[in-house]
This record gives C-alpha cells, sequence and structure tokens, in this order.
C-alpha cells in the first residue's frame, strides 16, 4: 500500500476519527436533526388534518348557504305571491266600496235634482202666471174702453195654470 501512497497508519487512524466523527454526528446532530424533522412532519400532518376538516366546513357551508338562498327565494316568492293576493283583494274592495259610495252620491243627487227641479217649476209656474196675468191686465187695461173688465176678476184666477 505503500506503493500506492498510503500509510496504513494514518488510514487506520483516519478511519478511527471519521468513525468516532461518525458516532458524534449521528448521537448530537442526526438525532435532533430527526426529531426536529419529525415533529415539523407532526405539524404538516397536523395542518393538513386541520386543511381538510376546514375544506369539508367550507363545502358544508356553501351547501348550507345554497340551501339557505333557495329557502329565502322560495319565501320571498310566497311572500310576493300573497302580497299579490291581497292587493287584488283590497283593490277589489275599494272598487266594490267606491262604486257603493258613487251610487249613494248619484241617488242624493238625483234626489236634489228631483227637489231643485220641484223648487224651479214650481217658480217656474208662479213667474208664468204673474206675467200671464200683467200681460191679461195690460191688454184688458188698453181695451177697457171697448169692453167692460174688472181688474179684480184677474185676482180670483185660480193658480192652476
Amino acid at each position: 500500500m505503500e506503493n500506492l501512497g498510503l500509510n496504513v497508519h494514518s488510514f487506520i487512524i483516519n478511519t478511527l476519527v471519521f468513525g468516532v466523527f461518525f458516532v458524534l454526528m449521528h448521537f448530537l446532530v442526526l438525532k435532533k436533526l430527526g426529531g426536529i424533522l419529525a415533529q415539523r412532519e407532526a405539524k404538516l400532518m397536523e395542518a393538513d388534518k386541520r386543511a381538510e376538516a376546514t375544506k369539508h366546513a367550507l363545502v358544508q357551508a356553501q351547501e348550507e348557504f345554497a340551501t339557505i338562498i333557495a329557502n329565502a327565494k322560495l319565501e320571498a316568492q310566497t311572500i310576493v305571491a300573497q302580497s299579490k293576493h291581497q292587493a287584488s283583494a283590497q283593490t277589489k274592495a275599494l272598487l266594490a266600496q267606491a262604486q257603493t259610495d258613487a251610487e249613494s252620491i248619484i241617488a242624493k243627487a238625483q234626489g236634489v235634482l228631483a227637489v231643485e227641479r220641484a223648487k224651479m217649476l214650481a217658480q217656474f209656474n208662479a213667474t208664468l202666471e204673474t206675467a200671464i196675468k200683467e200681460a191679461l191686465t195690460t191688454v184688458l187695461a188698453a181695451q177697457a174702453s171697448k169692453i167692460d173688465f174688472d181688474p179684480q176678476v184677474l185676482q180670483e184666477v185660480p193658480p192652476q195654470l
């Protein structure tokens, strides 16, 4: 081995130093590194489990949200339909009330018109009677010289003209 440039004594010492160094490194550094790696792996596994649980919770929350939205839409449609029905019923009731009120107003107006018509006819008859009496008085007074006329005769004429 000396021909190759190797010294057996130095080879054995180097091997022993390397062995001691390897054993010391194994016990002092590699075990601690292995422990740290194991802790990291455990933390990563735990984080992965939490991520899966969170993902599952998210899926459930999305399903619940979709269900709530669907129920809200159905409830909104029901409320709108009920509101339309109530509005229609109220509209019909208001129209019926308006029709009744209109008929009542028309009946009252017709009654007032009948009374006013009777008053106007009575007033017209009285005015016509007075005008006829005055006209007859004037005509008869003008013709008084030709005929024998008494103005009190007109006063005795019944007012049924």
